[in-house]
């Protein structure tokens, strides 16, 4: 897999060594997609918030954000979907107002947390109260 492939440029910013890292997580991360069952959850989560992944979200109103604390990171999903909106930020401090989303879906994200129930908690506050609100995690 190719650093030049997912935008990442390793004179740039970062040590082979760290980028080597990087490059081995995200093959990782995609191998986890594709085992079993890991498809069939993900299109499971995406019918509880009552949407379609991908590009119908916008079609349906929807928008997608994702945050990473790593701008390597973010800089990849970026390229792989453009049409999203990827941001650096924790899963502690997201850049929402109080009650300003409808839904929420976290995925790869719970199991490697110090404190997931603060980021349950951070969840709930952006999301709205009284309508439609579907929080949703998968792992």
């Amino acid at each position: 897999m190719s650093p030049k492939r997912h935008g990442l440029d390793a004179a740039k910013h970062y040590g082979e060594d760290q980028l080597a890292v990087l490059m081995s997580l995200i093959a990782l991360l995609d191998i986890g997609d594709n085992i079993p069952g890991a498809v069939e959850l993900r299109a499971r989560s995406y019918k509880l918030l009552g949407i379609a992944p991908d590009a119908a979200m916008a079609e349906q109103g929807a928008r997608a954000v994702g945050v990473d604390l790593d701008e390597r990171m973010v800089a990849v999903v970026g390229r792989r979907w453009p049409a999203a909106d990827f941001r650096v930020t924790g899963v502690y401090e997201l850049p929402f107002a109080d009650g300003e989303l409808h839904g929420y879906r976290a995925e790869k994200v719970y199991h490697v947390l110090d404190d997931p129930t603060r980021a349950a908690g951070e969840a709930e506050r952006m999301l709205a109260r009284g309508g439609p609100t579907r929080p949703c995690s998968c792992t």
